[in-house]
């Protein structure tokens, strides 16, 4: 990809044309509007629209992004793109911007429902075209973009699901399609993801997973959608309908079906839309916004009646690095409506006449600049780990032809197999821990294959797992082992790696929680129990885990991730628990093979009967929990 030559600004659209101005510049193309550097961004911390803004200011505002979105075409081109799922063809419109490019690029990801790329709903009489006014106004800044019809939706209709079969894991896969479609069009500088409401949650996602260079996300929920349900239950059901609603959506957060809902709340948890909702319930808001490590931006009204503005500001404590953008007078999609009133905010929904908030367009047009920023900063770290940092697995090299075909190796899982087995394979690494002399972490290396312990072996399979080749795995090891920071503070002048930033995770829950390394499924599993002692770190009732007594390996799938908890019975895990506040003392990958499942992991010392000394090993997991004391059980993650 190219990178562009220009300097990222802060822009923001004028009130009134001023061309006078000597800090002004005017846009691309043969378009008559101007453009201004705005002030730094710490002098305008949260682009707060003062809440005494004259009448005239706000006529003029409008009627400036109408008389841009207006004449759009004049300084920006439109182009039909298709994206081919496997299951179906996606659609979508892409502006591009009149002039030389490379230009930055938004994907702008609707929200929930028969959402189309312009931001209409099927369910909802007239046409607001709000995501389109997006795209438009983007467009006279400079930035291209490109917004999508959802599966089942609109022009995309035949690559639809069915119901019951629709799961929100596909959303965030051809979201995150579409990613690496613009990302490798040279016509790109940088790549933002802007999600709105419930594609918020989906875009969080999908710019983490396609390395995208930035996120923006529009009235996004910061909780869970169950926790969303509950509070929104809680204003329009009874006491004695809120009960079975409780019922039902526990079950569901459990991972299980409710085969007979309430009838009167039928349409609501209808036994077809379940799975969709099981599979939204693992995500959570705020864990994923905080492990992307780009510049983020989180624009909220305060007359939102969907989505509050605790829900931005809930974002934003969990992403300390992100800019939270509060407008006044703006509503769920960012239309002038100064007051909660139902009638007022219905209407908006269907009026095209009313033009989103300049503040709004203004607040992604210089996250763009950011995103340009932190691209070049990503691609400068990168180059010196790479020279840092050999492809190698223990003493062979290997390139992209040595990388696994989604084709054979659809899921992520299935991939970390293949690495698992590679690794086992070579079956020549030594255990080193990592923070001694010769770890990976005491010379700042991520490539170290011949000498691993137990989670530089799980970092390097599920890295190279996600990767499309050697360099793409030490782009995802930046953005893993240390989520959220950037990579000029990471990588130093010789390329290596500092683990002591303050983003790089202990090795406990933490890791878990993240969502990184897979979503925790050990509530789905038989026997889960919830933790009763809890550690210096960590309160009693913390976490989940399955006693070993109690674990059905035929739960397990080959690519599951297990963390051993530490037993508070043992005096060894009981140690590690009160001095050092773990709950986690050992990490292995599921293999399946023969009918067996097997636990491999790098181990620090020999079992007898099963392997004599150290190094990179399998045995079964039942096995191992049976004979290690100092574990009592395990968690589980799933990529």
């Amino acid at each position: 990809m190219q990178t562009s030559s220009r300097q990222p600004v802060t822009v923001h659209i004028l009130t009134q044309v001023v061309p006078e101005k000597p800090n002004c510049k005017e846009n691309r193309g043969e378009k008559k509007s101007w453009l201004c550097h705005g002030p730094p961004a710490n002098d305008i911390p949260n682009l707060l629209v003062p809440k005494g803004r004259s009448i005239l200011r706000n006529l003029l505002s409008c009627f400036l992004l109408l008389f841009l979105i207006s004449s759009w075409n004049a300084v920006a081109a439109t182009e039909e793109a298709t994206l081919d799922t496997g299951t179906g063809k996606l659609f979508g419109s892409l502006l591009i911007p009149a002039g030389d490019g490379p230009f930055p690029v938004v994907l702008i990801i609707s929200g929930s429902g028969p959402t189309d790329r312009n931001g209409n709903s099927a369910l909802i009489p007239g046409q607001n075209n709000s995501l389109r006014q997006l795209a438009e106004g983007l467009a006279v800044a400079g930035v291209a973009s490109l917004r999508f019809d959802k599966r089942g939706i609109a022009a995309s209709r035949p690559a639809g699901l069915s119901e019951k079969d629709l799961r929100f894991e596909h959303m965030i896969d051809d979201a995150r399609l579409w990613c690496r479609w613009l990302l490798d069009d040279p016509r790109f500088s940088s790549l933002t993801v802007a999600g709105h409401s419930e594609g918020s949650q989906v875009g969080a996602n999908a710019a983490w997973l396609a390395g995208a260079d930035g996120f923006v996300s529009i009235a996004g929920p910061g909780r869970p959608i169950l926790d969303v349900l509950r509070e929104q239950l809680a204003q329009l059901l009874s006491v004695r309908n809120r009960v079975k609603a409780e019922a039902v959506m526990q079950s569901l957060a459990k991972g299980v079906l409710v085969e007979e809902p309430p009838p009167e709340l039928t349409i609501l948890f209808r036994t077809s839309v379940q799975p969709y909702l099981i599979s939204w319930s693992k995500y959570d808001p705020q864990v994923d916004v905080a492990r992307f490590d780009g510049p983020v931006t989180i624009i909220q009204g305060t007359t939102d009646i969907q989505v509050s503005v605790h829900d931005a500001e809930l974002l934003a404590a969990a992403q300390p690095r992100a800019r939270l953008v509060v407008l006044e007078g703006v509503n769920h999609i960012l239309k002038p409506v100064a007051e909660s009133n139902p009638i007022a905010q219905q209407m908006s929904y269907g009026d095209s006449t009313l033009v989103v908030s300049p503040e709004a367009v203004a607040a992604v047009v210089e996250l763009t600049g950011k995103a340009e920023e932190y691209r070049r900063e990503k691609q400068e770290a990168l180059a010196r780990v790479s020279s840092f940092n050999g492809f190698e697995i223990q003493g062979k090299s290997y390139g992209a032809e040595d990388f696994p075909q989604n084709s054979s190796y659809p899921t992520a899982a299935q991939r970390v197999g293949f690495w698992v087995r590679r690794f086992l394979k070579e079956n020549s690494a030594q255990y080193r821990f990592g923070l001694a002399e010769g770890g990976d972490v005491e010379q700042g290396r991520l490539v170290m294959d011949d000498r691993l312990d137990c989670v530089s072996f799980m970092y390097r399979c599920t890295e190279l797992a996600r990767a499309a080749d050697p360099r793409d795995a030490l782009d995802w090891a930046l953005r893993t082992r240390f989520a959220g920071a950037s990579p000029l503070a990471v990588v130093d002048s010789d390329g290596a790696v500092d683990y002591d930033c303050l983003e790089h995770l202990d090795f406990s829950l933490d890791m878990i929680r993240t969502g990184i390394w897979g979503r925790d499924i050990t509530s789905r599993l038989t026997g889960a129990a919830v933790d009763t002692v809890g550690s210096l770190r960590y309160p009693a009732g913390a976490f989940q885990f399955v006693p070993g007594e109690d674990l059905d390996t035929g739960e397990l799938n080959d690519g599951d991730i297990v963390w051993l908890v530490l037993d508070e019975a043992n005096k060894k895990g009981a140690r590690l628990r009160g001095e050092y506040g773990l709950v986690i003392g050992h990490i292995g990958i599921v293999m399946k093979q023969d009918g067996q499942t097997l636990l491999v992991h790098a181990a620090g010392s020999g079992l007898p009967g099963y392997y004599d000394e150290g190094g990179l090993v399998s045995v079964p997991l039942k096995v191992y929990l049976d004979r290690v004391e100092k574990f009592s059980g395990v968690v589980v993650t799933r990529l």
